[in-house]
């Protein structure tokens, strides 16, 4: 929520209009906000830029524990990087997980780095649903 980009605005939009009906929270893994939000809890777990080595071995933790401690219910994940995090925090959440990727997949064909994240994180979604 840092920058203003597509799946910002799609965050926005989505937990603007569940205010109407539901408790809603935003969690950006790294650098924080850049507009408050009314009606919307915000939580960043590591208040500066950050490779996701750095918010695997510095927001894991932290991540599950604000879920867990929050009590969220439904947790919806925009983004690769976000939702392969999500997928190895989900085994120790109670929370649902629900993925929506905004990105595309053909501008993105040539990020090995992308690329391997979607595979690695379908991957670990297909074991966990058997």
């Amino acid at each position: 929520m840092c920058d203003w980009g597509g799946i910002e605005q799609v965050i926005e939009n989505l937990g603007n209009a569940l205010t109407v009906d539901y408790k809603v929270s935003i969690v950006t893994l790294c650098t924080g906000f850049k507009k408050i939000y009314d009606g919307i809890s915000c939580y960043t777990l590591i208040a500066k830029r950050a490779r996701m080595r750095e918010i695997l071995l510095r927001g894991y933790f932290k991540l599950i524990h604000m879920l867990n401690s929050n009590h969220i219910d439904v947790v919806i994940v925009c983004g690769t990087c976000a939702g392969l995090i999500l997928t190895l925090v989900r085994p120790f959440i109670k929370a649902k997980v629900i993925f929506a990727d905004h990105n595309s997949i053909g501008g993105e064909w040539n990020n090995k780095a992308i690329r391997h994240m979607r595979y690695l994180n379908s991957k670990l979604r297909i074991l966990r649903l058997h």
